[in-house]
């Protein structure tokens, strides 16, 4: 698959994150049944750039090739939310 991290994180405010996620550019759905946020800027193809999945302790995020941009905008736009979060690769 692709590059698959956490960002683990105190999830207070779930809707905050759905909210923020939804946000984003390139967000192009969510998927109730995995409960994945997609999202695609580049890619082409079946496979979105990148997926999200609010856990419960923390944010999972994967990479499938060229969603690296949309990885970091997470990120950042977590860090504006005041929530401190750290990375970890799977």
């Amino acid at each position: 698959m692709g590059h698959e991290s956490v960002l683990e994180l105190d999830v207070d405010d779930r809707d905050a994150l759905d909210r923020m996620l939804r946000g984003l550019p390139g967000f192009e759905g969510y998927d109730a049944r995995y409960q994945l946020y997609l999202f695609r800027r580049k890619a082409t193809g079946s496979m979105p750039d990148a997926h999200a999945k609010i856990e419960e302790r923390a944010l999972y995020v994967c990479d499938n090739g060229c969603g690296g941009d949309v990885i970091e905008d997470i990120r950042a736009a977590i860090a504006r939310l005041g929530i401190n979060a750290t990375a970890r690769d799977l």
